[in-house]
């Protein structure tokens, strides 16, 4: 997507923001008397039933974030980005659902779609409710239909959608969406991100930056690192993590090799046997060898076994959008047909029978392979509830475009009810419906195991999958209670029947109680698995400050930068011979204090490979699992990548020139004595300073102002000086062409320059 059109995403997501707001504020005051200030007055006789219902589920969602410790004001406009956002979202949807054939044309046209033209044929009384209400009765017949599959963007008893935009305002959003310059955004899978990042303004992030320097709570932390993942790096990560691991497991054997453009690999990598070990690396290479030959010298790869693509575990613990997840997906259909196809391939770990075993056919194993993707392999955390509605619906789009890749026909589609997005927040707040629900709870070892998740998932929403949550079940003895699965489905049970059983007053606080409490049994269960490769865009910077206490105490190597701290996180998570990929910030690789940050857990980042190299350095236990991206073009702490060469991996390193060395230091210059010789007045002749002397008396004048830069001089008589040897000082300009001339980085000092961003492949022994 080029610069013009995400610059029209952006203003179509603004005004469309703009426009929901404005209108769901005016409902508020105007008809369910909830002012913007939080004040929550008594709901007049002017409401129907149906208002009175819809005002209960909107008091109890405000209130429900005032016990999560909102302020009553903040409460108020949380409610309202909610629902606009989700609003927005749900109208977005159905635009790419119809780019995709996936629903009818139903708002491409407004009322004139065919869609609603065709149900007003079968229902011609529809078309005669007055203020629109039958094409709001076909809009919402389509949301009910989508939620059973992607419920937690199309549920219309969620919270969020007791708010319908008004006509005026709804006719302005149709318009929005409806331009003309969008109409190529919706067939891409990019747009929802784009969306998601655009939906916070600029002006916004800035004043959040400007009343406090770190994030003050888990919606500025996320607000501030909402940044698209480009999709060449999202492919550079995901080839040589997820697809190198299946490349090593194949032998290089597979489809991958081919399609995945910016996999690393060698022309003559030798494929060792079970239990065959590599041989010791040789000190050097024989002289005289070619950089051709030096490529092609024979590079050993580990023995990797053969595994079902169903135990493949892919996790991203700052998911955004699901833009590393739908590549994976990608991925994993090629290695499912190949697993299938593979007659010595393994049997499951879960089924314990191999897939030619669980579907006899290639078809079979097609109509189910989406599900089994999304079941099994891919999983994702976020501390953005809007993240999971984005997440699963691109996921599930993706899963569609697969079916239909597959020529399965619509109606013949299995049903796709789960997805592993789990949202990052804390339990229920609302002490009586906490002491309520633990009083039904028939075993003591629950109510103990309850009790502690809600005390110790306070800090979630702030800390997200970095908060260490399975150590809470790890004391659970499978004597008393079995393994915490069990404990799980039967508090996913008493959950449900805890809001279904409440009356029609209180049945929308139980419900939000029970959802969020959901929410922290998935962190839980997925905190508790062991994952094959990490993929991650993390938080850059300081964390949030209402978790910064517990956060230093739980990462004391990597407090410093929450990126940081995701990488040791994200080690932690990984079972052997894994991998992990992170946009990370480079500068953590230099300097000499930080040197805990890059060995975390006893992995340490290896030295950077040659292009078209790979290596081992660093750690024994830490392998480079590709070459980094080159530095980043812009400044800027999150500046996107160089786009590496897609055929890097198949040519020889080229030759880089060596700097020129550094002219010796010479003996400072004697103060001039009365009588010397030399010039006029008895003034000795200038002469030209060693380029190291010359930074140096230049720094304290352009660095911090102690000191001056002397006057200028004349070259030495007899020529011009020498350009990478000695140069007349000439001020602070003098500096600009010897830095050009010795390859120094332009800081004061001669430090090591600040490499703004990289990427980072780890892999686990």
């Amino acid at each position: 997507m080029d610069k013009e059109t995400r610059n029209a995403v952006e203003r179509a997501t603004q005004r469309g923001r703009r426009v929901l707001e404005d209108d769901f504020a005016a409902q508020l005051e105007g008809t369910y008397d909830v002012l913007r200030t939080g004040v929550l007055a008594q709901g007049g006789a002017h409401l129907s039933a149906r208002q009175r219902r819809l005002r209960g589920t909107i008091v109890a969602a405000i209130e429900h974030k005032q016990a999560a410790g909102m302020k009553p004001e903040e409460a108020v406009a949380d409610y309202l980005r909610d629902a606009a956002f989700t609003a927005l979202n749900r109208f977005v949807a159905l635009k790419m659902l119809e780019a995709r054939e996936l629903v009818q044309e139903c708002i491409s046209r407004g009322e004139q779609s065919s869609g609603y033209k065709e149900l007003c044929g079968l229902a011609p009384g529809v078309a005669l409710l007055p203020d629109g209400a039958g094409y709001r009765l076909y809009i919402e017949s389509l949301f009910d239909e989508l939620s059973t599959e992607v419920k937690v963007l199309f549920d219309r008893r969620d919270a969020a959608s007791a708010l319908w935009p008004r006509r005026p305002a709804f006719e302005e959003l149709l318009a929005v969406l409806n331009a003309p310059e969008l109409a190529r955004v919706w067939g891409e899978d990019e747009t929802l991100g784009w969306v998601y990042q655009y939906f916070n303004a600029g002006e916004e992030r800035r004043a959040m930056r400007e009343a406090s320097q770190a994030p003050r709570n888990s919606r500025e932390l996320a607000v501030r690192n909402q940044f698209f993942t480009p999709r060449y790096v999202v492919e550079f990560l995901t080839d040589n993590t997820l697809g190198r691991l299946w490349y090593e497991m194949r032998r290089g054997e597979t489809g991958l090799a081919t399609r995945c453009a910016y996999l690393v690999r060698r022309p003559n990598e030798v494929f060792l046997a079970e239990g065959e070990r590599a041989p010791e690396p040789e000190e050097a290479a024989p002289e005289g060898l070619s950089q051709e030959e030096m490529w092609k010298r024979p590079v050993p790869v580990r023995h990797r076994p053969k595994r079902d693509p169903r135990d493949l575990k892919v996790l991203d613990p700052a998911c955004g959008s699901g833009h590393f997840l739908l590549y994976a997906f990608d991925l994993l259909v090629t290695m499912y047909e190949e697993g299938w196809a593979d007659a010595a391939a393994p049997a499951s770990e879960a089924t314990q029978r191999t897939l030619r075993e669980d579907y006899a056919d290639l078809e079979g194993l097609r109509r189910a392979l989406p599900g089994l993707v999304l079941r099994h392999n891919l999983h994702g955390v976020d501390i953005d509830a809007r993240c999971a509605q984005i997440a699963q619906l691109a996921l599930w789009m993706r899963a569609q475009r697969a079916h239909r890749d597959f020529g399965v026909p619509r109606g013949e589609r299995p049903a796709i009810r789960r997805s592993n997005i789990v949202v990052a927040e804390p339990m229920p707040g609302e002490g009586d419906l906490v002491r309520d629900f633990v009083r039904r709870l028939d075993d003591a070892v629950l109510r103990e195991l309850f009790t502690k998740l809600v005390d110790s998932l306070k800090l979630a929403g702030d800390m997200g999958l970095l908060l260490r949550v399975e150590k809470l079940v790890a004391g659970v003895r499978e004597g008393q209670l079995g393994l915490f699965r069990s404990a799980e489905e039967r508090l996913r049970e008493t959950l449900v029947r805890f809001a279904e059983e409440a009356s029609s007053s209180d049945r929308a606080r139980r419900r939000l109680f029970a959802e969020d409490a959901a929410q922290g049994l998935g962190l839980v269960e997925t905190a508790e698995k062991r994952f094959d490769v990490v993929l991650m865009n993390p938080p850059f910077g300081a964390g949030s400050t209402a978790a910064k206490k517990e956060f230093e105490k739980a990462y004391p190597k990597t407090k410093n930068d929450v990126y940081a701290a995701f990488v040791e996180r994200g080690i932690e998570l990984l079972r052997p011979g894994a991998r992990l990929g992170a946009i990370t910030s480079r500068t953590g690789f230099f300097p000499r204090r930080l040197r805990q940050r890059r060995d975390p857990r006893g992995l340490a980042r290896a030295r950077r490979p040659r292009p078209g190299h790979r290596g081992e350095g660093g750690h024994p236990g830490a392998r480079q699992a590709g070459p980094l991206p080159p530095r980043a073009r812009a400044a800027g702490r999150r500046a996107p990548l160089e786009a590496p060469r897609r055929d890097a991996a198949l040519r020889p390193r080229e030759r880089v020139p060596r700097r020129p060395p550094r002219p010796p230091a010479r003996a400072p210059r004697r103060r001039p004595e009365p009588g010397d010789g030399g010039g006029a007045h008895g003034r000795p002749r200038p002469r030209a300073l060693p380029a190291h002397d010359v930074r140096g008396r230049l720094r304290g004048a352009r660095g911090s102002g102690r000191g001056r830069a002397r006057p200028p001089q004349r070259a030495p008589p007899g020529g011009r000086a020498r350009r990478h040897r000695h140069l007349p000082l000439r001020g602070a300009r003098a500096a600009r062409p010897l830095r050009r001339a010795h390859r120094e980085p332009a800081v004061r000092g001669g430090a090591r320059p600040r490499v703004r961003a990289g990427a980072q492949l780890l892999a686990r022994p």
